[in-house]
């Protein structure tokens, strides 16, 4: 569905200005909602790794947004296919929406935390 519709793409290396200027124009010019997905970013025990947010930074500051967010948790030990088939009748996993939220003007910048 990525690639079908061609939704802007935070690429796991994409730290560098070019990369995140060039997600941004995507984000500000696309005619579709975004949905990120944070993965990798538990660690192999489990643990939450630290969030990488300069892609989220650069789609926000990109244009006004209404922000749904769910939260899941559980899974993460069945995110390869071949542990899903044979674990799958013993995932206990949980998901929780939040929002809507409005994202900052975009004169605010979207790097601030307040």
């Amino acid at each position: 569905m990525v690639r079908l519709y061609q939704y802007p793409v935070v690429e796991p290396g994409a730290t560098l200005r070019r990369g995140l200027e060039q997600l941004a124009a995507a984000a500000g010019a696309a005619p579709v909602p975004i949905v990120l997905f944070p993965e990798g970013h538990r660690t192999g025990d489990g643990r939450i790794g630290p969030w990488q947010e300069g892609g989220l930074r650069a789609i926000l500051g990109a244009r006004r947004w209404t922000v749904h967010l769910l939260v899941a948790d559980g899974y993460w030990r069945s995110a390869r296919l071949t542990d899903f088939l044979e674990s799958v009748s013993r995932i206990e996993g949980r998901a929780v929406t939040l929002g809507p939220f409005e994202s900052p003007e975009r004169t605010r910048n979207p790097s601030s935390r307040t």
